[in-house]
């Protein structure tokens, strides 16, 4: 049936006050009276529509016709217009028609893994018609205080309070008659006609806004609508009502819209992470409601606004790209942004794109501006750079998750002429001192934020792998000449000197120069230089290997000049990195980074909270070795001279140390001094091979004599002493 034959049917049903109409509606008695005549002045303009002002999927023709995209996630979004006259005093109306709806329809969302899409439900058809305040939200319903509708389910709405009301459907000519008048029967109040009847009784405007100007606004979703502000009407009504387009000039209020051939600006702001660019944000659009932001964050309040709350239990995600989790596959895929963003382009209207990362890497700032390619668009960067400006909602929420800027700020750079900008404006610094603020900004982060995707490069793997080898080659070396010890002693007897005490083997030759020695395999007699090393000294080899070998490979695989040195806070994680192991100070008996460093000051230091190695990339490991058994000597001097806090005291790492030998059993045996190790068992560990009999031989040639020079004890408590070379015992 043609719009005009079911509007003339219906305007000719007969119903009587008190009794139900044939859509099940009861007929009310109408106390709205007849317009008086009036003279005054009347509005020279038509009624508009505020395109510019509205949601950024409102889609209209000259006609006054509305719709909204649908695509994908977009059909669950609302779209929002507002006409650019309100009323402040007397009784006005204007009216609507819907002209197109869809069914409830399940539809086919995202294909998943297995090809198959998953189902979700068509949020159908929703209209809501009513008034709202100037610069308010444009999505009229639940928890609003600055508007008043009328849903097309059947629903008045203010806030979070609902009343019954007719609801109206396709072809139905709606008319919303707002009586301000401050006497009257039906003064303040709202009220709904349906095909020229009374379908809701009158409702009052709560006190918040009476005495305010108010607007007609339409909210809508998968609907097409045509509007109407007069002064010619589309249905009449029982009573003499003029519509908006007829009000005098002093009953009403008009906001100048700008015409079709004024520029719109498309503002870029650029600004540093916490920095308070989102702040500028939200104050500029506070104090310019023309302009509509486009963003990620923006996207999930229009959600919001819409009846999609954000999932519980998932992470906030950044203000720059918020978790969009609405339990809508549609809404969370990314399709519905990408599509508002090809279709805004092309609107005449001002934005702000509040893209924080894009908009500080150049080849994104390039693509972002090339869409706005339209004569009508001016694109003005806002380079918002210098001391952080932060308000209230900078708190909670960080502008970037710490992987996404550890991973793009070497790509953020300051905007260039040839980017395709019209204008670039320095508002907070000008532009010397930006760019300085700036380069040094990111030398900071340099220094402070992880390197992303950094992998171990050949020459690391080279090294350690060489490394890894000699010091279990030295391990095992180590094993062998202790075995050897242990095999003498058996074969010695255990004999026992006069004070009943077991004979020792020596520690070390103080008239060694550890720096001089060749072979770290055999310094005489076939005694390797780490042949009295705990596990303590073997933890500290290796400590100082891998820090060596880690603060080198950084720069290395890093390849950047501008970052050659390694933030003390970041360390552990590097090591991890590399060394796939954790670096647990407690092991080592510290609490820091310091103090492990404090262990290896021959190797290592900390300058400005970084940690340098004082040796060359290419230094052997040997050197290494020589070192800790340096320091070995001089823990075990400063032992014999009561030092108590040279004694080394922590559990080291299983893989950097060789297995601890265990101390003898045996009764009688001499219990060892603080800092130095058994030199072997009670138990027979079996005879030699034929290869370390003959080492076995000499080295036994050795010790016997050393061992016939050590005097008698004073006191058997005496837990350690010294021969007459000096030796330590």
């Amino acid at each position: 049936m043609a719009l005009g034959a079911a509007l003339e049917a219906r305007k000719g049903r007969a119903t009587q006050v008190g009794k139900q109409d044939e859509d099940g509606v009861t007929v009310m008695e109408e106390f709205e009276l007849d317009a008086p005549t009036d003279d005054r002045l009347r509005l020279a303009q038509p009624v508009q529509l505020d395109v510019g002002g509205a949601s950024p999927n409102v889609l209209t023709t000259e006609e006054g016709i509305l719709t909204a995209l649908t695509e994908g996630g977009m059909r669950h979004l609302m779209a929002g217009i507002r006409a650019n006259v309100g009323i402040k005093k007397g009784r006005y109306a204007f009216e609507a028609c819907i002209l197109e709806m869809p069914g409830g329809l399940w539809v086919q969302g995202e294909e998943g893994e297995e090809g198959e899409g998953s189902l979700e439900p068509d949020p159908g058809m929703l209209v809501r018609i009513g008034f709202s305040t100037a610069g308010s939200s444009l999505f009229l319903g639940d928890g609003l205080l600055d508007s008043v509708c009328f849903e097309s389910t059947g629903n008045f709405v203010h806030g979070e309070v609902r009343a019954k009301a007719a609801p109206f459907l396709r072809c139905q000519t709606v008319a919303l008659v707002l009586n301000l008048n401050l006497h009257g029967r039906n003064a303040s109040t709202v009220s709904l006609f349906r095909d020229g009847k009374r379908a809701s009784k009158p409702m009052p405007l709560p006190g918040n806004l009476r005495k305010k100007t108010l607007y007609p606004t339409v909210s809508y979703r998968n609907a097409t609508l045509r509007l109407n502000f007069g002064p010619g009407r589309m249905c009449p009504l029982s009573f003499n009502c003029r519509l908006l387009g007829g009000a005098s000039e002093e009953d009403v209020e008009v906001i100048r819209l700008s015409g079709s051939d004024v520029q719109h600006e498309v503002l870029f702001p650029v600004c540093l992470p916490g920095h308070g660019g989102f702040d500028w944000a939200e104050e500029y659009l506070e104090k310019h409601p023309t302009y509509t932001e486009l963003s990620d964050r923006s996207f999930l309040d229009w959600a919001r606004s819409c009846g999609y709350p954000r999932s519980k239990g998932v992470p906030l995600g950044s203000r720059d790209k918020p978790t969009l989790s609405f339990g809508v596959p549609s809404l969370e895929d990314g399709r519905a942004g990408q599509h508002l963003r090809e279709i805004t382009a092309w609107q005449k209207r001002s934005f702000v794109v509040m893209e924080l990362r894009s908009n500080l890497i150049a080849a994104e700032r390039r693509e972002a501006v090339s869409r706005f390619s339209a004569p009508w668009f001016r694109k003005i960067a806002v380079v918002l750079v210098g001391e952080p400006r932060l308000g209230k909602s900078s708190a909670g929420v960080d502008d970037l998750s710490e992987s996404v800027l550890a991973e793009s700020f070497i790509h953020f750079s300051l905007p260039q002429s040839d980017e395709g900008f019209d204008e670039i404006q320095y508002a907070w610094l000008p532009q010397e001192e930006c760019t300085e603020y700036f380069r040094k900004w990111v030398l900071e982060r340099k220094l402070t934020l992880r390197v992303a995707n950094l992998s171990r490069g050949a020459w690391f793997k080279e090294r350690w792998s060489k490394g890894h080898k000699l010091l279990e080659t030295w391990r095992r070396s180590q094993k062998e000449w202790r075995q050897v010890l242990a095999q003498l002693r058996e074969w010695q007897g255990d004999e026992k000197d006069d004070s009943g005490d077991a004979k020792l083997g020596v520690d070390f030759d103080p008239d060694l120069d550890v720096s001089t020695v060749t072979d770290v395999t055999d310094i005489g007699s076939g005694e390797p230089l780490f042949g009295n090393f705990t596990p303590e000294d073997w933890a500290l080899l290796a400590l100082r290997c891998e820090l060596h070998l880690l603060v080198h490979a950084f720069v290395k695989d890093v390849a950047d000049p501008e970052r050659t040195r390694m933030h003390v806070s970041l360390v552990g994680f590097y090591y991890n990195l590399y060394f796939e192991k954790d670096l647990i100070f407690e092991s080592f008996g510290v609490s820091d980074l310091e103090g492990l460093v404090d262990l290896v000051p021959d190797s290592l230091h900390l300058d400005q909270s970084t940690l340098q190695s004082r040796l060359s990339n290419d230094t052997d490991f040997v050197h290494f070795l020589k070192l800790s058994e340096i320091c070995r000597r001089d823990r075990m001097k400063a032992v014999d001279a009561g030092d108590e806090s040279a004694v080394l005291d922590f559990c080291s790492p299983k893989t950097s140390v060789p297995a601890s030998p265990q101390p003898s059993t045996k009764p009688g045996g001499r219990p060892h001094p603080p800092g130095q190790v058994n030199r072997g068992n009670s138990s027979s560990q079996g005879r030699p091979q034929p290869a370390k009999r003959v080492l076995g031989q000499a080295i036994g040639q050795t010790i016997g004599a050393r061992m016939s020079k050590i005097p008698r004890m004073e006191s058997s408590h005496s837990s350690h002493w010294h021969d007459d070379r000096g030796w330590y015992h």
